[in-house]
């Protein structure tokens, strides 16, 4: 009951339609596409929050408001998001269907009007976004980093990439660096939204029940800012250099550690190397939980997650210092015992269990559909979330030690917690 069509609507900007009468609204995702460096992650993050508080037709929280509740009441969000070396500036909306509406209305072309306002039309005062809005959002921003800090696994994981991916964009924190967001200015930062929105890369998506002749004409008042633009869609580098692993420690005030093993990976195959990861660090019946954490009693918490857009596996644990090399140890272990192949098939099946109903259940939820055809669309992939379930249910043992053997560790990270004395 999905039927999901991919088209080029001109130069540089494409939409995906994922018509589907499984839901109560339809959905409406626009994507840009940017690339990911300090400047550019601090503008990211700042653009959008900067966007909410208006446009020109609705310059107020309170006409945004009545706006919103002349259309019975819409999801509207804007905000920045990163994958891989990708940087994304997102608008979405999504509209009741006139069949669930008292009045039987249709609000759907009018809703996406609305994006279009908050998307192309942002409040501008003398060339510039309002100068008072931009500094409220630099100081959230720059409370955002400094919380960022606070966070010691945040931190902890955060330093172990800076150390893995050095001089690489990926190392750069989403939040983008408290130096950048104190330098950026308001006309700097409409300039930015000015060139984003005309010359970046665009995917559309649309998620709901109308056909394609009524979805072209839905995203009208989009398509109509949405110039041809000569741009090729941003990749993510990844560096499949082998290299030694070192291990290096910083100290920070608090009561415990946290330990992050940051490893490289050159798999191939995205859904083996989800499932090996599955099995390794990614559900509460995977190794690292079940052994490093319960049966060992080594670390409070204990999780792995795998990256397939820049090729990055990491491990990490909370633990008390003097369980450093222990817990090392521990999570090297179950590393190297699954690479070979030391598992049984009831781990597989249950991890493949956990990662076909994560999958599936995309597909129960507009805005999660959305992020996952966006993601389709950054790897050049058509893959529906049947399809990734049913290629998991397939993967052979072989498979699996095939995805888990170009797993290397790189950099051993603690950031060991040390109380602060009475002194």
């Amino acid at each position: 009951d999905i039927i999901v069509l991919r088209t080029k609507l001109f130069e540089g900007v494409h939409l995906t339609a994922v018509h589907t009468d499984r839901f109560k609204s339809s959905l409406v995702s626009v994507n840009f596409l940017g690339a990911c460096d300090e400047r550019e992650t601090t503008v990211f993050a700042m653009l959008p929050a900067v966007m909410k508080n208006g446009c020109a037709k609705y310059p107020t929280i309170r006409s945004l408001s009545r706006r919103r509740e002349d259309l019975y009441l819409p999801g509207l969000a804007l905000n920045s998001s990163r994958r891989g070396e990708v940087s994304v500036l997102n608008g979405m909306i999504s509209s009741l269907n006139s069949s669930h509406l008292p009045d039987g209305a249709d609000i759907s072309l009018p809703c996406t009007e609305f994006l279009s306002d908050m998307i192309f039309d942002p409040l501008v005062v003398d060339g510039a976004f309002v100068p008072e809005t931009v500094e409220t959002e630099r100081k959230n921003l720059l409370d955002r980093i400094s919380e960022a800090k606070n966070n010691k696994a945040s931190l902890a994981s955060r330093r172990c990439i800076e150390l893995l991916c050095q001089g690489e964009p990926y190392s750069i924190p989403t939040t983008g660096t408290a130096e950048n967001a104190l330098k950026i200015t308001a006309a700097e930062l409409y300039e930015a939204h000015q060139r984003l929105t005309a010359k970046s890369p665009v995917e559309i998506i649309y998620v709901g029940d109308e056909d394609d002749t009524k979805v072209r004409y839905l995203l009208l008042p989009l398509l109509e800012k949405l110039m041809p633009r000569e741009c090729t869609l941003p990749r993510t580098v990844k560096d499949f250099t082998r290299r030694e692993c070192f291990e290096q420690a910083d100290d920070v005030a608090a009561a415990q550690s946290n330990l992050v093993i940051g490893m490289r990976t050159d798999c191939q195959d995205e859904y083996a190397l989800a499932l090996f990861n599955e099995l390794f660090g990614g559900a509460p019946s995977s190794r690292l939980f079940t052994t490093v954490r319960e049966k060992m009693s080594l670390c409070y918490s204990c999780s792995s997650g795998a990256d397939f857009y820049k090729g990055v596996v990491t491990a990490a644990c909370g633990i008390d210092a003097e369980n450093f090399e222990s817990a090392k140890e521990g999570v090297i272990s179950q590393l190297e015992d699954l690479k070979s192949g030391n598992f049984t098939e009831k781990e597989i099946e249950t991890a493949k269990r956990s990662l076909c109903n994560l999958y599936l259940e995309t597909q129960d939820d507009p805005v999660s559909l959305a992020k996952w055809y966006l993601s389709r669309a950054l790897l050049s992939s058509e893959d529906t979330p049947e399809d990734a379930a049913r290629r998991v249910s397939l993967i052979t043992r072989d498979e699996l030690i095939a995805a888990g053997s170009t797993i290397t560790p790189q950099v051993i990270y603690l950031l060991r917690g040390k109380e602060p004395s009475d002194d």
